[in-house]
């Protein structure tokens, strides 16, 4: 992967994760991180990252909003449900999430913005940022709008039916996110289900959040930063392939294919390529039998029988969550 690492290494990568408490590290780019600058922000938890492995690696113990000043910081019985933010009652309640939303102690914090931490930290850009805030990603997002221009990727938390006060939804932070040139490339939805008599044995809830990934759109890239459009769409390709979004990985590789020597195509190619034969196999065959309509409905039950089987593993008990991701 000389080609690649050739231009992280003249180029750098910066990742920018607030609200990072026990995120993992990417098996994707885990042949990269000697030249990935990660930083990961978190008030409440602690990092699972190995600093030596990373160019540079922080972890800062500290608050994030969209505005400086002291702020109460809310440490909830469910760690991730910590928050400088209130939810809203009867959402807590309809949902029964009462146990979860119950405070475990009050910390006053100074909160420093997105711009202030870039400044304290000496850098000037962000490759890929990741937020979840628990309902101050619009409101980050919406005060960050230096580095948004040059971001390439952005994955936020947002919601479909705000969860918290004064907490923009997912179609308003979406709208703000289309206008700084972003394309919306996913979204990983969580459905919750409504405490009700039966709720336990009901499948089907609402969606209530999702991570939204964003990608900056090639033409932009190329509109606002010409000299660097090429480490840029290597440094998305790589970030699409950690999601697993290998079809968009090689659409952007197809794309921009007249400017790439045969050996950093080549690169890039085998980090798309699945990993499993079998899989690949599998992949083929089903897209196959869905041209044919008489095979529809043989599809969609195979999904539905594969979506239960993952919820029923998934979900804990006494919990209202329903994972799509």
């Amino acid at each position: 992967m000389k080609r690649i690492e050739s231009s992280l290494s003249a180029h750098g990568f910066v990742v920018v994760d607030l609200g990072a408490g026990f995120a993992g590290a990417s098996d994707v780019l885990k042949p990269f991180h000697p030249l990935i600058t990660w930083i990961e922000l978190d008030a409440a938890n602690t990092s699972e990252r190995v600093s030596a492995d990373y160019k540079r690696h922080e972890f800062i113990t500290q608050a994030i909003a969209e505005s400086e000043g002291k702020r109460t910081f809310i440490r909830r019985v469910f760690p991730n449900a910590s928050s400088l933010t209130m939810p809203r009652g009867a959402l807590v309640k309809g949902y029964g999430l009462e146990r979860h939303f119950s405070e475990d102690r009050r910390l006053e914090l100074e909160a420093i913005t997105l711009p202030q931490l870039m400044v304290q930290l000496g850098l000037s850009r962000i490759d890929w940022l990741k937020t979840d805030l628990e309902g101050l990603d619009g409101p980050v997002l919406y005060a960050s709008k230096m580095y948004l221009n040059t971001a390439l990727v952005v994955q936020s938390e947002l919601r479909f039916q705000p969860f918290y006060e004064r907490e923009p939804s997912i179609f308003e932070v979406g709208v703000f996110m289309q206008n700084m040139g972003f394309e919306m490339i996913q979204l990983h939805t969580e459905s919750w289900k409504y405490r009700t008599q039966r709720s336990a044995i009901m499948r089907n809830g609402r969606a209530a959040f999702a991570d939204a990934v964003f990608f900056l759109a090639p033409e932009v890239i190329r509109q606002r930063m010409p000299e660097q459009y090429q480490a840029a769409i290597i440094k998305q390709i790589l970030i699409a392939c950690h999601y697993g979004y290998s079809n968009y990985a090689e659409y952007l590789l197809e794309q921009n294919t007249a400017w790439m020597d045969e050996k950093l195509f080549s690169e890039l190619h085998i980090l798309i390529r699945p990993a499993s034969p079998t899989l690949s196999a599998l992949t083929r065959v089903v897209n196959g039998l869905a041209r044919y309509r008489i095979m529809h409905p043989f599809i969609r039950q195979m999904r539905r029988m594969g979506a239960l089987l993952y919820r029923a593993a998934a979900c804990v008990p006494g919990h209202p969550h329903v994972a799509d991701w």
